[in-house]
Parts: C-alpha cells; structure tokens; sequence
C-alpha cells in the first residue's frame, strides 16, 4: 500500500514488462486512456496512487474508489481507502486517515485480504505512533505481524520490528530497541530491501543520536541517505536531510545545520508534506533564536505554529509555541509571549500524559519481559531434560550396541575354534578310516590266500588216502 517503506509487488512486476526507456507512470497513464470502465481500470488508477509524487495520491486514488463503488469491486475499494487514507495522514489529518484506514480494513476483512488487513494494521498503527499513543500502536503492530508470521512475510516482519525498536527508542531502552533493529536489519539485508534497510539506517542512526554517539549516527544517517537518494524517495531524504541538520546543530556547527535544514524545507514543500514542514520550519526558528537572529526567527516560528495546530500534533506545537514565547518575550510583547506560555503549559500537559502512558507502558514491556523470561527460564528447562533423556537413551543403546558387538565378536571367535577343531576331527577321522581300510584290506588278502591253499590240502589228503589202499 501506499507508504514509502512498503510497496507492493505489482509495480516491481511492471518495471520489467515496460520498455526501459519508458516512465512508469506515463505506460499507466497511456494504458488509462484507452481502458474502459471496468476493474482493470481501478487496478490502473490504484496503481498510479502507488508510484505517484505524494501531492498527486489523491488525483488517482479518489477515482479509483469511485469506479470500484460503482463496479462493487470491494478489493479496489479497499485498496483505495488504503492510499486515500495515506494522503490525509500524510497531510496531518490523522482524525480523517484512521476513519478511512478502518474502512479499508472492514472490508479487507470481509473480503478475507488478510494482506490487505495486515496493511491496514499496520498503518493504523503508525498513524498511532506519530501522535505518541504508543499503547494502541502496539495494539495494531502486534495484529499486523500475528499475519505477517503467519504468511512467512519476511518484509513486512522487518517493517514492524523496525517500528518496535523505535518505540523503544523512545522509552530510552536502547538495549531493547537495537536488538529489534538488527533484526530487522538483518531480514532487510537476507532480502535485499532497499527501502527496509535505508529505514533501519536512519532509525538506528536515531538511536545513536538520542544517546549523543554523534560520529556513528552520522555514518548510519548516510547510509540511510545513500538509498534513499538512489531511490528518489522524497519524504525519506527530507526526513535524513533533518537529521543530519541535527546532528550540525548538537554539535555547533549552526552554518552546516542551517544549509541542512533548509534543503529539507524545500522538499518538504514540494511535496506538501506538513509534518515535516512544520518540523523543518521550527528547526530553522531555533537555530535564529540561539544565534539571537529574532527578525529572521519570528517567519518560521510563525508558520510552524500555524501548521502545527492545523495537523494537530502536540510536540509540534509545544514546540512552535516555545519559540513564539521566547521571541515575543525578547520584543517586548508580553501580552502575546504570555498567550503562547499558556499554549505551552496546554501541550507541556498533553505530551506529560502521554509521558506517564509511556511510563506505564514502560512498566507493562518490563512486566511482560520477565514473563517472557520465566517462560524461556521454563523451556530451557524442559529442554535440558529432553537432552538428558537424551544422552541416557544414547548412552543406553550404545552400552547394548557395544555388548552385542563383543557377544558377536565372543560367537565368532567360538564358531571359528569349533571350526578349526571339526576340520582336525574330519581329519583325525579319515586318518582312522584310512588305517582302518588298510588293516581290513590286509585281513581279506590273507583269507583270499588261505582259501587258496584249502583245495591242496584236500587233494594231499585224497592222494595219501589212495596210497595207503
């Protein structure tokens, strides 16, 4: 859906099916012109919505909604609530983007986009963040990445631990938030994202600045730059453009900062994009007022309090009213200096309750670490067990292995004695046979010789009988 840090696939699929010499935009726009009124033409304008500058969304997205109301095309509706709700919020009116996001998400659920839900969740979360409401922009992240694990989403896991770790950030537990972010960097570097990785650079490099690590949050701010300067992503060189400036300005070097400040502005204007032309314009004011440049201080003050109060955001305004208070004070105007001390006592307020919700929600991450801990405390347990029966099951069937294999080798050695003492009775015994052959042979050649010599005698016996007549 329309973000720069999510897009979806349609357009990367078209980037290779177009002629290369050809824009994007201008195939969409020759394809619309011939298209007739049915869902292809939704796609088309849906589309466009998608790789548009930010200030033409509505130009697409709005016709896209209508054709798909008329055609009944929930899908199309619902994916162009989704960009339509993006342009408002991208405007700073929060109020009117979470209606539509919600109506987006009504109808992806009842449609059964469960990736379009995902979306919508995530949004509606983000959208929750800006405004500091941390506790509901976890209520919706959460939702987004149950889907998103589910569906094996790699790119849209790193999205919401990347959000994560800037929540974090945020309650200064940096240990917590950049162990989120090199998650998430990680994923973004296994998938080659470009527009994943220039956000972890930039959200890292904020962790870094928050805690003064001045040289490393540059490095990591250049990075992000580096991307998003080869992407043209508008919003997200603005958004560095700013950081950087920051980074000049907590150093001293007011000259660098300004030059920085100001090529943001200009995108920023471009672009129309309030939340970070308010934010620009009050950064420019307070490098004035620190270098006691009131005249040129009191415009920007001025046009960033206006539009700070029109997107709604109460650190914006907190923001412009102090500096409004200071210039005033340092005028001699006491009447106006003391209307915007008010406006700051107001907003000092406000972003404290949002503090304390922080602080509480602080005290619910820590709760919900140490039962996170217990539970793995747990699984290490039953998992050292596990390994224990293990190694006695191993140990066992390789004790029983080794007893078999010396039986065996016990058999063997006693199957090949008997062998060798069978082959030498059969050999004792053939001697025997033999002997006794000859013995037997010697026995009927005697009887052979003695029956020959019995017809003699019986004729020496006749013959003598005859004589003695």
């Amino acid at each position: 859906m329309k973000i720069r840090s999510i897009k979806i696939l349609f357009f990367y699929f078209f980037s290779f099916v177009v002629h290369a010499q050809q824009n994007p935009i201008d195939s969409l726009l020759n394809k619309l012109k011939t298209s007739e009124e049915d869902t292809n033409k939704v796609i088309l304008l849906f589309n466009l919505s998608e790789i548009c500058d930010e200030k033409d969304i509505l130009n697409y997205a709005e016709p896209a909604l209508k054709l798909a109301e008329k055609l009944g095309y929930k899908r199309g509706m619902a994916n162009a609530l989704n960009n339509i709700a993006y342009a408002y919020g991208h405007q700073g009116n929060v109020a009117r983007a979470l209606v539509l996001y919600n109506q987006s998400l009504e109808l992806n659920l009842e449609i059964g986009n469960e990736s379009g839900a995902a979306n919508c969740y995530y949004f509606i979360g983000d959208l929750y963040q800006n405004r500091g409401n941390s506790k509901n922009s976890l209520i919706f992240y959460q939702k987004s990445l149950t889907i998103r694990e589910k569906q094996k989403d790699l790119q849209g896991i790193a999205r919401i631990y990347d959000q994560m770790g800037n929540i974090y950030s945020e309650f200064n537990n940096f240990k917590v938030a950049l162990d989120y972010l090199k998650k998430s960097l990680a994923i973004n570097l296994k998938i080659n994202d470009e527009v994943g990785l220039a956000l972890c650079y930039n959200d890292i490099g904020v962790l870094y600045h928050k805690q003064k690590n001045y040289s490393k949050a540059l490095y990591f701010y250049k990075k992000s730059m580096q991307i998003l300067e080869k992407r043209s992503d508008k919003v997200g060189i603005a958004r560095s453009l700013n950081n950087i400036a920051g980074i000049y300005q907590a150093s001293g070097n007011s000259v660098k900062a300004l030059e920085y400040y100001f090529k943001s502005l200009e995108i920023v204007e471009s672009i129309d994009f309030k939340h970070g032309l308010a934010q620009a314009l009050n950064n420019i004011a307070s490098i004035y007022i620190d270098n006691n440049e009131n005249e040129k201080a009191e415009p920007f003050a001025i046009r960033s309090y206006k539009i700070s109060e029109e997107i709604g955001y109460p650190q914006n305004i907190l923001g412009a009213a102090e500096k409004l208070s200071i210039l005033y004070k340092r005028q001699g105007k006491f009447k106006e200096a003391f209307e915007m001390m008010m406006v700051v006592k107001k907003m000092t307020d406000k972003v404290n309750s949002e503090e304390s919700l922080k602080a509480t929600l602080q005290y619910e991450f820590d709760k919900k670490e140490e039962l996170v801990k217990a539970e793995q405390q747990k699984r290490d347990e039953i998992t050292a067990r596990e390994k224990q029966k293990q190694r006695i099951i191993i140990f066992a069937t390789s004790l029983v292995l080794l007893l078999v294999v010396i039986f065996s080798v016990i058999l063997f050695s006693r199957y090949k004695l008997i062998q060798g003492q069978k082959i030498i009775i059969e050999k004792q015994k053939k001697l025997v046979e033999d002997k006794q052959k000859d013995i037997l042979d010697s026995i009927k050649y005697a009887k052979r010789i003695q029956t020959s010599l019995l017809p003699m005698e019986k004729y020496l016996e006749k013959t003598f009988k005859r004589l003695k007549e």
